[in-house]
């Protein structure tokens, strides 16, 4: 999967010369997308064709689908037979049109979620990830130009302060279903 910004953007974000963060701004970029996914749950990005298997379940009237937002559920198979007669919403609920349950399986359901790098949302998710990429490289960059954290004390450290744990649950907890 990709990082959520480029070094590129990391650079612009710090201030800091084009091409002066290279390999160590790449491996924090990484460490930053793979904490945001890690806590949220989510892939975030647009996926198409994913697919998630579920058993059949007579007390079960939906599904949810683990990934979200939902932007199109192209096929479900009962038992290897397509089922056709079923709605579902962006929140990641599958219902079948006659009102029973999901009683047979196995259930295999083929569907497209995440958000399209230039929407909002993903936006300030690119946002947290800047936040916690520039944070591990550390420095001040306007004032004393890029430094090893390193040179000054611990080694980086990637993690998300509770005010970007509170952007990423607004964001996509607009779409999670508790």
């Amino acid at each position: 999967m990709a990082d959520f910004a480029t070094v590129a953007e990391l650079e612009v974000f710090m201030g800091s010369g084009s091409g002066s963060l290279g390999v160590r701004g790449t491996a924090m970029l990484g460490y930053a997308s793979a904490t945001i996914r890690l806590f949220t749950g989510q892939d975030v990005e647009v996926t198409t064709g994913r697919q998630e298997s579920y058993a059949g379940d007579a007390w079960r009237d939906y599904l949810e689908v683990t990934q979200r937002p939902v932007t199109a559920v192209s096929a479900i198979t009962i038992d290897a037979v397509a089922f056709t007669d079923f709605s579902w919403n962006r929140w990641g609920s599958i219902w079948r049109n006659d009102k029973a349950a999901w009683a047979t399986g196995p259930i295999l359901v083929t569907y497209d979620s995440g958000y399209a790098t230039s929407e909002d949302e993903y936006q300030a998710v690119k946002v947290v990830c800047l936040e916690v990429a520039a944070r591990a490289i550390g420095g001040a960059p306007e004032t004393f130009g890029l430094e090893a954290q390193e040179l000054r004390g611990p080694t980086p450290a990637i993690y998300l302060t509770d005010e970007e744990k509170d952007t990423l649950l607004s964001v996509l907890g607009k779409v999670v279903v508790a």
